[in-house]
């Protein structure tokens, strides 16, 4: 475990964000590498994928449950030095992750169908594409689920390597296993969009394999022990009052980017093609920013526990500058390549057109981004998810009162969506700016519960 309560807080980001940022890095090439191989096989198919890749927001929505509502209960009792409560809770989300994973999986073979029905243009390609892909992605993401559970615990006790090398190991399986199953690259059999899903399922077993190698180990600080299996509905109803707002938030998101594909629907394969490139990229390139931005959590989730809220404070002010600044930097340069990158997934005049259009507008919202980032960790880490939820919901509102006058036909120019978006994000940051400054200045003594009066009784 990493002791973040002492130390200088610059550096314990900076050191954090590195693993953190590989992480981020993997993630995000999972989707990147999908993207990049079935883009060979024409825009009907890039649509399709991209489209459906949104489906891993759910995942995203059930991981935060796990990964939120866990690790902000383990940094507290890490900070607290209560190696017991830390393992009991690391086992109890274990259980709960397996719980979550089964859920997800049967839910994404039973509604599929509808799911593309409703998203995906009306070309029969990019339908046909989206469903393969996502039928063959379904075990995948069950997967990520479980893996939610195994880093929520390496996140709360500020432990990020192994995760870190149980992704770059699957996603280097990845790389090598989708030029072969998408495109039949030394088999001569292509899958198509299918054999993205099944090699992203693959490598997610084998990142499931590198983590329980770690964690089997006796030495670890964290380890899996059945005996500890036995549900503790206390402990679940701790993660879940904390990470259900969490997920919730992810679900906004999920429901957000869902109805940006429907009003694009119109414009055709190549408008949800652009976009799907575009918000891949734009994904890659705030990384470093993301990075630091979740390196907030342990730092201030432990100085919690410990009892240091000047600690917090002066990680919040030190991530802010530090994200602000990176995410200047970033958009400034990048605002002039904005075709060079979309070319870089594919060679689609239109395709490309539509991305660059979309990315030299996202571009704006890079520090609104950032600072919502930094915000969000903060408030987790005071278990304060539903100001989050809060903040994600009024700009999911705000967009969908823009796109109803978009769908009435007020709007016929695709542009008028994306400045749409920036508007509600700006609305998004100022919020959770506030809320946050209020926390920060009302809290002169950390949010002591039942439970961890308790645990802190038991380590005594």
């Amino acid at each position: 475990m990493r002791d973040l309560t002492t130390g200088s807080v610059l550096r314990h980001l900076l050191v954090l964000a590195t693993p953190i940022a590989s992480s981020i890095v993997a993630t995000s090439l999972f989707l990147i590498v999908d993207i990049y191989f079935v883009a060979q096989l024409g825009e009907a198919a890039l649509a399709g994928v991209s489209a459906t890749a949104n489906a891993t927001f759910l995942v995203t929505a059930l991981g935060n449950v796990l990964t939120v509502g866990a690790s902000v209960a383990i940094s507290h009792a890490a900070g607290r030095k209560d190696r017991r409560e830390v393992n009991a809770m690391f086992n109890q989300v274990l259980r709960l992750s397996l719980c979550l994973a089964g859920l997800l999986l049967v839910s994404l073979f039973l509604f599929a169908h509808v799911y593309v029905d409703v998203v995906v243009s009306g070309s029969a390609a990019a339908r046909h594409a989206a469903l393969s892909y996502l039928l063959w992605l379904a075990p995948g993401l069950a997967l990520q689920v479980l893996l939610a559970g195994f880093r929520a615990g390496l996140r709360g006790t500020g432990t990020f390597v192994p995760s870190t090398v149980s992704q770059i190991s699957s996603i280097a399986l990845n790389i090598v296993l989708a030029p072969v199953l998408v495109l039949g690259w030394g088999t001569g059999h292509v899958f198509g969009a299918a054999g993205a899903g099944l090699a992203t399922s693959i490598a997610m077993a084998f990142a499931i394999a590198v983590l329980l190698f770690y964690f089997l180990r006796s030495n670890s600080y964290l380890h899996i022990d059945l005996d500890s299996w036995r549900i503790r509905w206390r402990s679940w109803r701790e993660i879940l009052v904390v990470g259900l707002p969490a997920g919730g938030e992810s679900l906004l998101l999920f429901a957000y980017v869902s109805l940006i594909y429907w009003l694009i629907r119109d414009f055709g394969d190549v408008a949800q093609a652009g976009f799907g490139v575009g918000s891949r990229v734009m994904q890659a390139l705030s990384m470093p920013a993301m990075a630091l931005a979740y390196a907030v959590a342990p730092i201030a989730g432990q100085s919690i526990g410990a009892g240091n809220m000047a600690r917090v404070r002066r990680t919040c002010v030190v991530a802010l500058t530090l994200v602000t600044c990176v995410m200047i930097t970033l958009s400034a340069v990048c605002h002039g390549f904005t075709e060079p990158l979309i070319k870089l997934f594919t060679a689609d005049a239109a395709v490309v057109a539509n991305g660059a259009g979309y990315l030299s507008i996202a571009l704006w919202g890079f520090v609104l981004q950032g600072a919502i980032s930094v915000c969000t960790s903060v408030l987790q880490s005071f278990r304060q998810t539903r100001l989050v939820l809060a903040a994600a919901a009024l700009r999911a509102l705000a967009f969908a009162a823009i796109g109803v006058l978009i769908s009435a036909g007020l709007f016929d120019d695709i542009h008028t969506i994306w400045w749409a978006s920036i508007g509600a994000l700006l609305l998004q940051a100022t919020f959770a700016l506030w809320c946050t400054r209020a926390q920060l200045q009302s809290t002169l003594t950390p949010r002591v519960t039942a439970d961890d009066l308790s645990a802190a009784s038991r380590g005594a």
